[in-house]
């Protein structure tokens, strides 16, 4: 196992659907692209979306959705090496 293959590991479900090519793993890869983007739009760029969407809210998801997805990576990429 070397580096390039941990780093694969920082994004939820790319392990999985770059060694494999497993359409399965796409659905997580993109919920969390989309949950990170909606927290850096809501935060940074508009802010009034307070009552809709509630940076307090995204984050901590993001950084669950990013720890559970690392941890899932790491134990799968022996079997996918």
């Amino acid at each position: 196992m070397n580096v390039s293959d941990l780093l694969l590991c920082c994004w939820p479900g790319l392990p999985k659907l770059w060694l494999r090519g497993a359409y399965s793993s796409l659905i997580p890869a993109v919920l969390f692209a989309m949950t990170l983007n909606l927290a850096f739009i809501s935060t940074f760029l508009w802010t009034d979306w307070g009552s809709t969407v509630s940076p307090a809210f995204l984050w901590p998801m993001v950084v669950v959705f990013w720890v559970v997805g690392a941890w899932v990576g790491f134990q799968q990429l022996p079997d996918l090496l």
